[in-house]
């Protein structure tokens, strides 16, 4: 669950008639707000550039390929780490 801001918070699920508890999630504290960890590539584009300057996914994935932007792979999908990515960028 997200709220207003966008930001992850914590959520539990009980069962209606006896209160035991399904499930308990908190979500990890990260160093920048607003920040998960691992993100799709239109994110990605989003985070580090502004509209008007904004590659396209396709040049991203190129840029993967090449070996240039650091992703990982989960099963068929590329997630990028931003902050991982922007230190590849500024080399």
């Amino acid at each position: 669950m997200r709220d207003k801001s966008g930001a992850a918070t914590a959520l539990t699920v009980t069962a209606p008639n006896t209160n035991e508890t399904l499930v308990n999630y908190t979500p990890p504290q990260t160093a920048q707000p607003g920040f998960s960890g691992l993100v799709s590539a239109q994110t990605l584009l989003v985070e580090l550039f502004d509209k008007r300057n904004r590659p396209s996914v396709a040049w991203l994935r190129y840029q993967t390929k090449a070996g240039k932007i650091p992703s990982v792979k989960v099963g068929r999908l590329i997630f990028y780490n931003v902050p991982t990515v922007m230190e590849a960028l500024s080399k």
